[in-house]
């Protein structure tokens, strides 16, 4: 797979969009791995079933923490994982699908409502 600039995995298979399954956030979160249910995770618009992966995981138990969740948040803190061709194939082995886009209503809803408010006098 390409790196793409800035050093991300660009690994979006556009050729593959019209026949892929698509799953919601919700549909993911579902599939956390607790309680035997499947594990699925979500990278760049791609979702994967990591359930069987997860047993190689070179990290150990560390997948389960971005269970039924996207995993970009930890691979920043892991790099390893943007550069590694290992990492490319794994993610090719175990895309079931990718995320549907948000409906009206969920795409019309303010991201930062429940934030706290902010005082811009003490922006920088």
């Amino acid at each position: 797979a390409a790196l793409a600039a800035g050093g991300g995995l660009a690994l979006r298979c556009t050729a593959f969009a019209e026949a892929e399954d698509r799953f919601t956030a919700d549909d993911v979160a579902a599939r956390d791995g607790a309680d035997g249910r499947p594990m699925w995770v979500s990278y760049r618009g791609g979702v994967h079933d990591v359930t069987e992966f997860a047993k190689e995981h070179p990290g150990g138990k560390f997948i389960e923490m971005a269970a039924g969740g996207d995993v970009e948040g930890f691979w920043r803190y892991w790099h390893y994982h943007f550069h590694s061709p290992k990492v490319a194939d794994a993610l090719r082995r175990t895309r079931i699908g990718s995320l549907a886009a948000l409906s009206g209503d969920e795409a019309d809803e303010e991201p930062y409502q429940d934030d706290p408010r902010r005082d811009l006098s003490k922006q920088l």
